[in-house]
């Protein structure tokens, strides 16, 4: 008997937790596919997830197909010494192309103006080998002499040999140092042109009083001629010729 009421009272317990229990349906129309993160989670049954270890290494970026991460200190400081670099290469360059220019402009300046000194009818060869010459005897003459000729000696024989064998030159170099005189010394150009006319105005004062004296004595000589044709009865310049 004890073992019946054991049994019933298994069975029974057993039909009761059956009864209680909520069927479990099958889900006709279940996603399998579907994207969790595109279903709207219920509130207050969310947490958040940890990071992953390559959202904890930053962002990346692509660069020739690979995957590169850098930090943006480290981006402008790269940006910043790449921009100076170019700049200072820059102003290196233009610095060279100036210094260039002027230097060609420098030589062809000089050669065009040696070229417009030289006169075509005057050879340089050898005239500028006795220019030389002459300039060098100027120093040997003023070997035994004092500091001052020894300084102008050379230059005074070498001018003077320069005006003999290339006159022409000599006068168009004359005129381009009197240009460039004018042009960056005006004061003394001034100054050199008063002194210059001063001393034409002398010398042509001196020729004209020797021209005057000269024509004074002859009237003088013609006067005391006369004279004494006329006291005398002698013809001097009679006497003279014969």
């Amino acid at each position: 008997m004890s073992f019946l009421r054991i049994g019933l009272s298994v069975t029974l317990g057993a039909s009761l937790v059956h009864i209680s229990a909520p069927p479990v349906l099958c889900e006709s129309k279940r996603r399998f596919y579907e994207d969790e993160n595109a279903v709207n989670p219920v509130p207050g049954t969310v947490t958040k997830s940890a990071g992953t270890e390559l959202e904890a290494m930053g962002p990346s970026k692509l660069v020739g197909g690979a995957s590169v991460r850098t930090s943006p200190t480290l981006e402008s400081a790269f940006k910043s010494t790449r921009l100076f670099a170019a700049q200072s290469a820059e102003n290196i360059r233009s610095y060279v192309d100036e210094a260039y220019a002027k230097y060609h402009s420098t030589e062809k300046s000089i050669t065009t103006t040696a070229s417009k000194l030289h006169d075509r009818s005057e050879d340089l060869l050898p005239n500028s080998i006795y220019i030389v010459v002459a300039a060098l005897s100027g120093n040997i003459a003023a070997r035994q002499r004092g500091m001052l000729a020894k300084m102008t000696f050379p230059v005074v024989f070498g001018l003077a040999a320069f005006r003999y064998f290339l006159p022409q030159t000599f006068a168009n170099t004359a005129f381009f140092a009197w240009k460039l005189e004018q042009e960056n010394l005006p004061h003394i150009a001034k100054q050199q042109s008063a002194a210059v006319d001063s001393a034409v105005g002398m010398v042509n004062s001196v020729e004209q009083k020797t021209k005057e004296g000269q024509r004074y004595v002859e009237d003088s000589v013609e006067s005391l001629k006369k004279s004494i044709a006329d006291v005398t009865g002698v013809d001097v310049d009679a006497d003279a010729r014969k």
